[in-house]
């Protein structure tokens, strides 16, 4: 009875546990595949997209109704039992209908269509969870390089006029790569590409086609009205003012929400050796509870490599759509900009993304390239191939590959520009020094400094860094042209600490630096009368020479700076710092040669003389009145930008 009562629950259980489904959709008449069809269930909670082949799979129970609709076509509402190996759809003629509208019209309409993002579009943040897939394909030798399938999670802001300012936050689920063996590895390496749905999504970030401040620069053409899952919609075309982007925009009819834009844009640009010259894209939105979001994004990038013409595609499908409980990601699960998906987990066994759903079929093309490229049979004749294939462009690819390992290593190094206050004090006082025995003639110098309490310092930084949170970072603070000198070095280390405001994350950086800061009188610079001099076995030969009377401290500076304003990837830090004196140098007379390209690469030369050496000499009183630090605190403004 046992057994029965077994065998009983245990058939129940597999009548409604879910299954993966695969078709194909087609329009009726062409027999040819459609891309970008919306494939979703009864509930809207699972949801998928078909790929260039008109393929898609979803994971849905035997009894569960699921609906395929495109633009411009009938929607068709199936049953997962009765699913076959191709869908049908045939297009609705009954509006495919061509009106003409003025273009002053078209505009009316366009603007009241982006009054209505707020009304259309989730006006708190939101998750969209989703499957991302980027391909490097060489089209000449009809082969996929590379390519990677990621799940991530994407923290999408909200669509007001704030949250478009807000760059979003990724986080990386699971992620898998393949690399053809012939193909050499230093040649995938992608930036920035898993952001594709927050940085393309052109509602959220306000696309100036769409911005009525931008309309007296774009001539507006109203194509035809069709439908979309039983709703009328616009559909109008734009170009940009330079015509090299053609843009293509559907409107819901009774909403006023965009729900789709196809964008063609003649563009030529050096992508670490691949050469591109065009960009197809298509993003369109789904709607759920009267509330548009980000259904599908796919960005073509056409071009060359090397010889060869070559293609990029990023991709990604949103998979569940969330509006409650939603919070920033903690900074060590985001995946940054500056992050590389090409460096994560290479695994293509079946269960690897077991408890996911596909959301983007694979092509039949990419499928055999998966196949041919994990053939044990075949993969030692691969590599034997690689070798008479890409020698052919050893040099070529040599030069590929070094352009793209020192892009890796920009990516990892910062720079940045700013304004420190320096508190070091000076006084109305007047100097004068004399110095014999340097050239055949004595030197005279006078200068006189003016009080200022916290000189205004211009700060160079240059950082480096280590993993996400540790930088490397260099800082060099000079005062500006005037009679009070501080030169400032610093090298250090920063711990980077992430607080996840409901807005903006705010960065803040503790820091340890070693500092080493000349300050003093500067009495300019005086022309070298020989073609060079020798000062202590330092041979001069610049034309000009700087006098300065300076005193240096060396010490330990502890300080935290912290930004709450940032731009993709630049920041604007603000920086308080508290200096820890280990030594104080007694006053020293310093001769440097005065060369800019010596400035440039830190090659000038230069000599510190003692205040008491026997060839200087100056008035005793005046080394009371040398600027010098008065207070350890020191406060910045900086603004840093990773290469």
């Amino acid at each position: 009875m046992k057994w029965l009562i077994f065998v009983i629950i245990s058939f129940i259980c597999v009548s409604v546990k879910a299954q993966i489904l695969h078709s194909t959709v087609c329009d009726s008449i062409t027999k040819l595949p459609l891309l970008g069809a919306s494939v979703y269930n009864k509930s809207g909670n699972i949801g998928t997209i078909t790929n260039a082949e008109g393929q898609f799979s979803i994971r849905l129970k035997s009894k569960e109704t699921f609906s395929i609709s495109h633009i411009g076509y009938i929607t068709r509402h199936l049953e997962a039992k009765n699913i076959s190996d191709t869908v049908w759809l045939s297009e609705n003629n009954l509006l495919n209908e061509v009106v003409v509208i003025p273009d002053s019209t078209l505009k009316v309409l366009l603007r009241k269509a982006y009054q209505n993002i707020e009304k259309n579009y989730a006006q708190t943040p939101t998750y969209l969870t989703g499957f991302y897939r980027e391909v490097f394909e060489n089209l000449t030798a009809k082969k996929f390089n590379y390519f990677s399938e990621s799940f991530l999670k994407v923290y999408n802001p909200a669509y007001t006029l704030r949250g478009a300012e807000h760059r979003g936050q990724l986080k990386l689920l699971k992620s898998r790569t393949i690399k053809h063996p012939t193909f050499q590895k230093e040649v995938v390496r992608y930036i920035g590409g898993p952001f594709l749905p927050l940085y393309s999504n052109k509602v959220l970030r306000r696309a100036p086609g769409i911005n009525p401040k931008n309309f007296k620069d774009y001539l507006y053409e109203l194509e035809k009205i069709t439908t979309y899952q039983g709703r009328e919609v616009y559909i109008i075309n734009y170009q940009d003012p330079d015509s090299t982007t053609i843009t293509k925009v559907y409107i819901d009819k009774q909403s006023l929400a965009y729900i789709k834009f196809e964008i063609e844009r003649q563009r030529k640009r050096d992508i670490a050796g691949f050469k591109q010259s065009a960009t197809k894209e298509q993003l369109l939105f789904e709607n759920k509870d009267n509330t548009w979001f980000l259904k599908h994004n796919r960005l073509e990038m056409l071009g060359t490599m090397g010889a060869d013409n070559a293609k990029i595609l990023l991709e990604f499908v949103t998979n569940k759509y969330e509006e409650d409980s939603v919070e920033q990601f903690v900074y060590n699960d985001q995946f940054l900009m500056t992050d590389v998906i090409a460096d994560q987990t290479n695994d293509f066994s079946d269960s690897f993304f077991d408890g996911y759903d596909m959301g983007l079929e694979q092509t039949n093309g990419l499928k055999n390239q998966i196949s041919l490229a994990f053939d044990a049979n075949l993969l030692d004749s691969l590599k034997r191939g690689k070798q008479t294939n890409v020698e052919e462009k050893t040099e070529e690819g040599y030069q590929i590959a070094q352009k793209l390992k020192i892009a890796t290593l920009l990516i990892r190094l910062t720079s940045g520009i700013g304004l420190t206050f320096a508190p070091v004090a000076s006084n109305n006082a007047p100097f004068s020094l004399a110095l014999t025995e340097i050239l055949p003639e004595k030197l005279s110098f006078t200068s006189t400094t003016k009080a200022n309490n916290f000189p205004l310092l211009v700060n160079f930084t240059a950082g480096f860094k280590v993993t996400r949170r540790w930088h490397l970072s260099y800082q060099n603070q000079s005062s500006a042209r005037s009679s009070t000198r501080i030169k400032v070095r610093e090298v250090g280390i920063a711990y980077r600490w992430v607080v996840n405001n409901a807005k903006k994350p705010i960065f803040i950086e503790p820091q340890v630096y070693y500092s080493q800061s000349e300050q003093g009188v500067s009495f300019g610079s005086f022309k070298n009368p020989v073609k060079r001099f020798d000062v202590d076995g330092i041979k001069f030969n610049a034309n000009n020479i700087h006098t300065r009377l300076l005193t240096k401290t060396q010490g330990i500076k502890v300080g935290v700076s912290v930004s709450t304003f940032s731009r993709r990837l630049s920041k604007l830090f603000v920086q308080v710092d508290y200096l820890y004196p280990l030594q104080t140098k007694a006053p020293y007379v310093q001769l440097q040669e005065a060369s800019f390209w010596g400035y440039l690469w830190g090659s000038n030369r230069r000599i510190n003389i003692p205040i008491n050496d026997a060839r200087v000499a100056m008035p005793s009183t005046q080394i009371s009145q040398l600027p010098a630090l008065k207070s350890p605190w020191w406060v910045g403004l900086t603004w840093r930008r990773a290469i």
